[in-house]
């Protein structure tokens, strides 16, 4: 199953939630340390969500995955996007539930105007899962430290 947090969860389990999502933290995310005191504002002020698959056997919820989404606005092309910011997996998850999730999250995107879902991936199997299902994988995301490049610190 596949749930959007609500604020006062996301504040509930902050000890399992942010732990994963640092780990999970794309490469254009800050180094400061109040980084993910951040990432914890935007969540709890509906800037981003937090969407969880979950499981239930014997009567307990067991978390499968998370993901930390925003809505992006391209201000050249006026595009509007929905940025998978962050996904992590705390077990291996079947096709079917990551299928599932990126279903959810596609249908949420077109309900607030988007033309499509993006996201930043390393994993060789998302990037095969997503060209199963007509993800264009064909860009690559280079980041510079620019104070490697200028020199500095």
């Amino acid at each position: 199953m596949i749930t959007i947090l609500l604020p006062d969860q996301i504040a509930r389990y902050w000890n399992i939630l942010g732990p994963a999502i640092e780990e999970a933290l794309p490469p254009i995310a800050s180094y400061k340390e109040e980084r993910m005191n951040k990432v914890l504002s935007s969540l709890l002020s509906g800037k981003s969500l937090c969407w969880v698959a979950h499981d239930v056997k014997d009567e307990q919820r067991y978390l499968e995955a998370l993901c930390v989404t925003q809505i992006q606005h391209d201000t050249i092309s006026m595009a509007k996007s929905l940025l998978i910011y962050a996904l992590y997996a705390f077990a291996p998850i079947s096709d079917e539930t990551q299928f599932n999730g990126l279903s959810a999250i596609s249908k949420y995107a077109k309900s607030k105007g988007c033309e499509n879902v993006i996201a930043y991936t390393q994993n060789e199997r998302i990037i095969e899962l997503s060209k199963l299902h007509s993800g264009n994988t064909v860009q690559t995301l280079v980041t510079f430290d620019i104070d490697v490049l200028i020199g500095g610190v």
